[in-house]
């Protein structure tokens, strides 16, 4: 039976990754057919490239020139937008214990739906007061789009570990806002009914520096469940960093240029082991290092040769006191590594073995 769930498991991995790379492989015409059905449902879309155009875009969609409150479901609060004249945030828990009202939330999807034009939201905190706005501005990033709403449910699988969300809301189309009449009489509904305007801001978030390497465009199936971070020895250091974050930093010219990446790993292998999207995150930063040396002049192509090479004497000697020995003089001036590696009772991860002359070997 076990063998059985693992493979299951392993086609689920495998179903996955295509599922991203049908997405991400054709990005382009993916969001101008999600562009095209979603202003066929009256929803209006607009681009943002950066967080600069991005709080230009929400200040922009505001229905007032001078004095908003506006209520705001983000991951991230850009400080420029807090800091905007013309917005004045009001908290959810205010809206939900009627202190206060906002005419306008800004919030981000989950997921948007190239084949229906649909956003799709997991227990946000504001989901139970989406009836109280009358302008939605939606803040969707473009790799955060499946082909088919069907997708949805084989990435949440893994992502969740089989766990569903309590609360999930799908727009599609404007919907309406219902308020109580206080001027009801006899014969009346007893409410009224306000069309409310649903905004769209496609938000490029600099995923286009990803997409230049054909390889490490894959750090763009990432689905954010961190399982990475979870099993990596780096981040339980620095809580600020996990191995997707490294490889899609490293994806920079600016990090390139820099050796930064040989003091961001051990190359453990367990980031790669734990990714539900079978993304090659060990192979990934392996092939960065490899950039970094070719920037950089010969005398530095043999550091990643380097760390190999001490990975696999570790794995040759298994016995307490070799490995005693091997840490203190291999990884004794690396805390990290040090640490990892002392910590570590099993076969280490052997990636693989390269000679420091042909790194592709």
């Amino acid at each position: 039976m076990e063998q059985k769930g693992n493979r299951d498991l392993n086609a689920l991995r495998a179903k996955a990754y295509y599922l991203r790379l049908d997405y991400v492989e054709d990005m382009d015409k993916h969001l101008l057919n999600f562009e095209s059905r979603a202003t066929s449902h009256n929803l209006n879309v607009v681009w943002a490239p950066d967080e600069n155009q991005l709080v230009q875009s929400i200040i922009d969609l505001l229905p007032s020139k001078k004095y908003n409150k506006v209520c705001v479901d983000l991951e991230h609060i850009p400080s420029s937008l807090d800091s905007a004249p013309q917005v004045n945030i009001v908290s959810l828990q205010n809206i939900e214990n009627h202190y206060d009202e906002a005419e306008t939330i800004v919030i981000n999807a989950d997921f948007g739906v190239v084949e229906n034009g649909a956003l799709v939201f997991f227990d946000k905190k504001s989901s139970n007061l989406f009836n109280c706005f009358k302008n939605f501005i939606i803040v969707v990033n473009l790799d955060d789009f499946v082909v088919r709403q069907s997708d949805i449910r084989v990435l949440m699988d893994l992502k969740n570990d089989q766990a569903t969300a309590t609360d999930t809301k799908i727009i599609q189309f404007p919907f309406k806002k219902i308020e109580k009449d206080p001027m009801s009489v006899t014969g009346s509904l007893g409410y009224t009914e306000e069309e409310v305007k649903i905004n769209v801001i496609l938000y490029e978030n600099g995923i286009t520096d990803y997409m230049l390497d054909p390889f490490l465009r894959q750090s763009l199936y990432c689905i954010h469940c961190e399982k990475c971070a979870a099993v990596c020895p780096v981040s339980q250091i620095n809580k600020d960093i996990t191995p997707i974050d490294i490889v899609k930093n490293n994806c920079l010219d600016i990090f390139n240029r820099t050796q930064s990446i040989f003091r961001q790993t051990t190359l453990c292998g367990n980031c790669q082991e734990v990714c539900p999207i079978n993304i090659p995150l060990t192979d990934m930063l392996i092939y960065e290092m490899q950039l970094v040396n070719e920037n950089k002049d010969a005398s530095n192509n043999k550091l990643l040769y380097n760390i190999l090479s001490k990975r696999t004497k570790m794995n040759n000697y298994n016995k307490p006191f070799m490995r005693f020995f091997l840490t203190k003089f291999l990884f004794g001036k690396n805390k990290m590594q040090y640490n990892y590696f002392s910590n570590n009772k099993s076969t280490f991860f052997n990636i693989t073995r390269i000679s420091p002359d042909n790194p592709d070997e």
